[in-house]
């Protein structure tokens, strides 16, 4: 390397994968982001079913299926093996059902 030239390059290239690699931190947080929101609107949209359908008994049984066999969900299914009462003729199973779940997590209830 004895010229600007080279020096001017090789600095041209250094700059360039510094940009490519910022813009690839950058599109990466982004998908997380955009992952986040969508688990987020996920779990809302299943509690508002649940809340919307709470005399459906089919609807509470597939809410507490889905939060079933996620572990960040388990206080949720520690509260709901507590503290709700399941209604209906399909009461017991639903009950069964989230106690199942809760001792799966460990969950005291």
């Amino acid at each position: 390397m004895e010229s600007w030239s080279d020096w001017s390059t090789w600095g041209g290239i250094v700059v360039l994968l510094c940009s490519l690699e910022h813009a690839g931190v950058l599109c990466a947080r982004h998908a997380h982001k955009k992952a986040k929101h969508e688990e987020f609107q996920r779990f809302f949209e299943l509690m508002s079913k649940r809340n919307n359908y709470e005399d459906d008994s089919l609807s509470s049984l597939a809410v507490a299926q889905v939060l079933r066999f996620d572990p960040r969900y388990k206080v949720l299914v520690g509260k709901l093996a507590t503290e709700m009462e399941f209604g209906g003729e399909d009461g017991d199973l639903i009950r069964d059902r989230v106690r199942l779940s809760a001792k799966h997590f460990d969950v005291r209830y």
